[in-house]
């Protein structure tokens, strides 16, 4: 019960952002340098826990040169990243 919960609230929260940014925006791609991990959780594959890893990584790291470097964040490899390469940006 508790994993379904969760899912919803997920959901609730991606939601809210999109209302939030608008239509537009929401089309837009998704900057990896400045997002807040409530924006990195609303990629396909991304949840609370990458996007946690992606903020933090940045944090100690400094910022992401390119979006194949999103890589480099430990649990993303090849799959989640052919995943949002179209949504994400460094710009």
């Amino acid at each position: 019960m508790q994993d379904s919960e969760n899912c919803m609230s997920r959901r609730w929260v991606k939601f809210w952002i999109i209302m939030r940014m608008g239509y537009n925006e929401a089309n837009a791609k998704i900057n990896i340098n400045t997002a807040t991990a409530a924006q990195l959780d609303t990629l396909q594959g991304i949840g609370p826990v990458l996007a946690q890893r992606i903020v933090d990584f940045r944090e100690r790291e400094g910022r992401f040169e390119r979006i194949e470097d999103i890589m480099k964040v430990s649990g993303i490899g090849p799959k989640v990243y052919e995943n949002i390469k179209d949504s994400i940006t460094v710009r």
